[in-house]
């Protein structure tokens, strides 16, 4: 089977486990009930949800506050499938950002924005078409 990469419209109660993996500290809750211009992204394999991202869809821009991806299947390119795809399938959206919480993000992480074509900047991460 192929991985692929859909909106997460309302997910079932197996769906519903997979993200309590992708995302150990979200209720499950929180997926059945978003903001109208929050979307979440995910990663799917044989059935099961490997990874995730969340968007905020703003006027001008288009915001992630979070990319997961299941530790068990870390370090095999499902992140980074899982952002192009993103952006692909928004054709719309000119501008992304992603600013981490609080705190700056570890060497990998920079290191993964980097590599997927988004550049720092003042404490941001941007990427434009």
């Amino acid at each position: 089977m192929r991985l692929t990469i859909e909106l997460l419209q309302q997910p079932s109660p197996p769906e519903l486990a997979d993200l309590s993996k992708i995302w150990p500290d979200k209720a499950a809750a929180d997926f059945l009930q978003h903001e109208e211009n929050s979307r979440y992204y995910v990663a799917r394999f044989n059935q099961r949800l490997l990874a995730g991202l969340e968007v905020q869809l703003l006027p001008s821009e288009a915001v992630i506050s979070q990319i997961m991806v299941r530790e068990a299947t870390r370090r095999r390119g499902i992140g980074r499938y899982l952002l192009e795809e993103t952006l692909r399938m928004n054709p719309d959206v000119q501008r992304w950002r992603i600013s981490p919480d609080q705190q700056p993000l570890s060497w990998t992480a920079s290191m993964f924005l980097y590599a997927c074509g988004f550049r720092s900047e003042q404490g941001l991460w941007l990427f434009s078409h």
